[in-house]
């Protein structure tokens, strides 16, 4: 593909990715704090801040071990 075809999709809108109707202003939430976690120094710094105590670890359910029998193999 020539350049200015290559990564097109970063200009387009949450409506054509997902396939909806545009998202109203309504629907949209300001948040207090936000941290980019997309590198180690960001992630540093949300480790060190006041903010990062107010997460949580989830619950049991979400780290629900899972097993699969072997072919052929009941429990």
């Amino acid at each position: 593909m020539p350049p200015k075809e290559r990564w097109s999709s970063r200009h387009f809108g949450l409506d054509k990715i997902f396939k909806s109707d545009r998202i109203s202003k309504e629907s949209k939430l300001e948040i207090d704090w936000y941290y980019r976690i997309d590198s180690w120094q960001g992630l540093k710094d949300y480790l060190a801040s006041e903010e990062s105590g107010e997460i949580k670890r989830p619950g049991k359910v979400m780290f629900k071990n899972s097993r699969y029998n072997k072919i052929g193999e009941q429990e």
